[in-house]
């Protein structure tokens, strides 16, 4: 009998710590939160998908090769593909443009395109 009340009240010591421990990390997550951008980051980390914007530039490798080409210093001139139309239901149709530069392919469309295409 004894060793069962022992061993209750350790459980409930151990789960009272625990609590304590994670609600000192949440309130210390929030104050540091607070210290480095204000109500403004505590709102991004609760309300806006805990997502930040971090700096990058026109050689980081997180970025598509597009967006490198976008931040770079020279940007080439686009040229426009084919709309190309298709219904998808009755009533609804979709478009799809596809892009590019010189003779390299960006986005959409099957192949790249050619300035003598155009």
């Amino acid at each position: 009998m004894m060793l069962a009340r022992n061993s209750s009240s350790t459980s409930r010591r151990f789960r009272k710590w625990i609590f304590l421990g994670l609600l000192i990390l949440i309130i210390g997550s929030l104050i540091g939160l607070y210290a480095h951008g204000g109500m403004y980051s505590i709102n991004v980390m609760l309300r806006r998908g805990m997502t930040i914007w971090v700096p990058i530039s026109n050689d980081d490798p997180r970025i598509s090769s597009s967006m490198r080409l976008a931040l770079s210093d020279h940007v080439p001139q686009a040229v426009a593909g084919k709309l190309e139309w298709r219904a998808v239901a009755n009533g609804f149709e979709v478009a799809e443009l596809a892009a590019g530069w010189a003779a390299s392919f960006i986005y959409g469309g099957p192949g790249p395109i050619s300035l003598r295409e155009q």
